[in-house]
């Protein structure tokens, strides 16, 4: 899809776990970009936790849709295991 989407002109992105705080932050400020629910957790739960303003990876997106596939794998599978992030304490 993303060659389509280029294609009519908009940019087209991909966060995953090993991405850095900088690319993940340009994946979201693209037009579409491809995230798993986990991931997109874990990017807030950073942001919230975040020392510096240079650490947020969200920071001001305004996210207009989203399309979820495999609803039923986020809200049953996943829900078993909770998000945990710590930090230095």
């Amino acid at each position: 899809m993303g060659k389509l989407y280029r294609f009519m002109g908009l940019s087209c992105a991909a966060v995953q776990s090993s991405s850095s705080v900088a690319a993940a932050r340009a994946a979201f400020a693209a037009d579409v970009t491809y995230v798993t629910g986990q991931e997109l957790g874990f990017s807030f739960l950073k942001d919230n936790t975040a020392l510096s303003v240079l650490d947020l990876t969200l920071r001001d997106e305004k996210f207009h849709f989203a399309i979820v596939d495999e609803v039923d794998s986020i809200l049953i599978d996943e829900s078993r295991n909770p998000m945990i992030i710590s930090g230095r304490g």
